[in-house]
């Protein structure tokens, strides 16, 4: 008989890779509410001005947690996800897809059975779907970040609520996208 109950247990795994920064905001909240209090207790305001800067580091990792939990898999898609520079390599059982991210022109999140999945199109190759669970996929966060004009707040609502029309969730800027040669 297991201490914690399945559902639960799986709750907890999701937190998993993030154990250190949950640790790191725990501390530096701890630390504020501490300085907070000598500050009123010993009337400081050098304590206080120091306990509301590790308050609003403890907010933005926080909030930064927040977003990564969010866009994060639940690593239990097929395959891996590999980020070097700008390079996605993703790795499955069907096999191994290799795309620059200068050569992409479209970013789309969408939706099956198995659950979501990021189409990335490029100008010279076919499209790459990834499943948004497999393992690695947290990384893709960044990178989407690096691509002018991503706007990770729409991807992440586009995520959570599975709307039922589908678009692109980013598109590459007319005059950004890379010349596509027709050979004879």
């Amino acid at each position: 008989m297991p201490f914690i109950r399945p559902e639960i247990a799986k709750s907890l795994r999701r937190w998993a890779p993030f154990r250190a920064e949950l640790l790191l905001t725990a501390a530096l909240s701890f630390i504020a509410i501490r300085l907070g209090w000598m500050a009123v207790v010993r009337e400081s305001l050098i304590s206080g001005g120091i306990a509301l800067l590790f308050g609003i580091g403890a907010l933005l990792l926080a909030n930064t947690l927040r977003q990564r939990l969010r866009f994060g898999g639940t690593a239990e898609g097929l395959g891996v996800v590999d980020i070097t520079e700008a390079r996605i390599a993703y790795f499955s059982p069907a096999g191994g897809t290799l795309l620059d991210r200068d050569a992409l022109v479209a970013v789309d999140l969408r939706f099956r059975e198995a659950g979501p999945y990021w189409l990335l199109t490029q100008s010279d190759g076919p499209d790459v779907a990834i499943p948004h669970g497999a393992s690695g996929t947290e990384a893709l966060q960044g990178l989407f970040a690096a691509l002018p004009g991503f706007d990770l707040e729409t991807a992440l609502r586009r995520l959570e609520h599975k709307p039922a029309r589908f678009g692109p969730v980013w598109e590459a800027p007319k005059e950004d996208r890379p010349a596509i040669s027709l050979r004879k």
